[in-house]
């Protein structure tokens, strides 16, 4: 009985992380993927800045 509710307890915690993930996953791709190609592009514009002063 021990070993089953320990079963029962970390699916209940799956299934919390499962909705967090859910609920969270999709904001956080939303908000880090824009971040992700401004990095990107700010420093191709800065390494092109770079060449442009030499």
């Amino acid at each position: 009985m021990k070993l089953r509710n320990d079963m029962n307890r970390t699916h209940i915690l799956w299934f919390l992380f499962g909705i967090l993930l859910g609920r969270f996953g999709f904001i956080v791709t939303v908000l880090i993927f824009p971040l992700g190609w401004y990095t990107y592009y700010w420093q191709q514009n800065k390494l092109t800045i770079k060449f442009d002063k030499k």
